[in-house]
C-alpha cells in the first residue's frame, strides 16, 4: 500500500492477525488505529516512512519488541 496517496486506513486493520509485512509508507496518514496493535506478534516489519505522523498509539507496545519499525519523515513529536 505503498505510495498509494491514503489519507486513513481502516481499524479493522487489527483483524489481520497472520499480517507479516505492512509498508504504508509514502502516503498522507495524520494516524494511524490504536486497532494495530492488536495484529500481534505475526507483524515483523512495520514501514511508515514519509507520513504526516505527528504522534503514534501506545499500541504499537503491544507489537513483538523485535519489529522492524520505519518512521522517517514524519514530523513526529516526543512529549
Amino acid at each position: 500500500m505503498q505510495s498509494c496517496k491514503l489519507v486513513r486506513i481502516s481499524r479493522t486493520i487489527g483483524n489481520l492477525k497472520k499480517l507479516e509485512v505492512l509498508d504504508l509508507s509514502i502516503n498522507a496518514l495524520k494516524e494511524i488505529p490504536k486497532e494495530i496493535g492488536h495484529i500481534g506478534s505475526s507483524l515483523g516489519k512495520l514501514f511508515l516512512n514519509e507520513n504526516q505522523l505527528v504522534t503514534l498509539p501506545g499500541e504499537l507496545s503491544l507489537l513483538d519488541p523485535a519489529i522492524h519499525l520505519e518512521l522517517r519523515g514524519n514530523p513526529l513529536k516526543v512529549h
